[in-house]
């Protein structure tokens, strides 16, 4: 074991009911702190921002896909109720968003969709 080692750690292991544990006793533990910077605590991750947009578009796709087979009243509720989904999340998104008219194309097509579920949840009510 090279010298810088040896100072570092020393140390010895202890039989404590039938576990074996390593107790190490440090010299020059401060110049281990300083190359894997222990000294200073972790800074907390951001958070990853919320995609309101690929939100809206998974609402939009379940929406799309339950407009397949709808027959019912409840049915047709439950497709209006997903496109009302999609436009909240869509609506989230910020006018100053570089995307943003892609967004209000989204919106249009997703009102469009909703506005037409809505229809048919009220003739299936009759």
């Amino acid at each position: 074991m090279s010298q810088r080692k040896h100072d570092i750690f020393t140390g010895g292991l202890i039989l404590i009911g039938g576990l074996v544990l390593f107790v190490g006793f440090s010299r020059g533990l401060d110049t281990v702190s300083k190359q894997v910077n222990l000294s200073k605590p972790a800074q907390p991750q951001q958070p990853e921002p919320v995609d309101f947009y690929q939100q809206a578009l998974n609402y939009g796709m379940q929406a799309a896909i339950a407009a397949q087979t709808a027959e019912t009243r409840q049915e047709w509720e439950a497709v209006a109720a997903l496109w009302s989904h999609a436009l909240e999340k869509l609506q989230n998104i910020p006018q100053h968003n570089p995307d943003y008219d892609a967004v209000r194309q989204k919106i249009l097509e997703y009102q469009t969709n909703r506005e037409y579920a809505q229809k048919l949840q009220e003739i299936r009510s009759r």
